[in-house]
């Protein structure tokens, strides 16, 4: 990413949805993203923090089946086979939608300059992010 590249809400929002979303996503390297892009962005009361971040923590990708799992049983592979693929797929894809409209939501109810404000890559990599970090993840095989 480039250092001028803007970052705004959506991307606060995609870079706390992304490791729950893709199995080879760094949870650390996103997490600490979305730190600082949240810092930058707005305020989030001392007082309210414990509550945002176990919000954050409960939100979940896991609706399918078999998710997360590298083997399964035959029964279960076999099982979900047989289901209809296109309608858990569109549960998953609406499920995120629906958690990022509510992230979005929360963030510009406790601080209406999240809806707004804007900063750049370069910033939070001012900050201490390092962008290398995430590398290793890039090609698992």
């Amino acid at each position: 990413m480039d250092t001028e590249t803007k970052l705004g809400l959506d991307d606060l929002v995609e870079a706390i949805l992304k490791p729950k979303y893709d199995t080879f996503a760094s949870d650390q390297y996103w997490s600490e993203f979305a730190r600082l892009l949240r810092d930058e962005l707005g305020t989030v009361p001392e007082s309210w923090r414990k509550l945002v971040d176990g919000n954050i923590r409960s939100l979940s990708a896991r609706v399918l089946p078999i998710e997360g799992y590298l083997e399964a049983p035959k029964f279960i592979v076999d099982t979900w086979q047989a289901m209809d693929q296109e309608a858990l797929y569109d549960v998953k894809k609406r499920m995120r939608a629906v958690q990022a409209d509510y992230l979005r939501s929360m963030f510009v109810a406790l601080d209406p300059a999240f809806a707004t404000r804007t900063t750049t890559f370069g910033v939070l990599v001012e900050r201490g992010f390092d962008p290398e970090a995430e590398s290793v993840l890039d090609d698992p095989w």
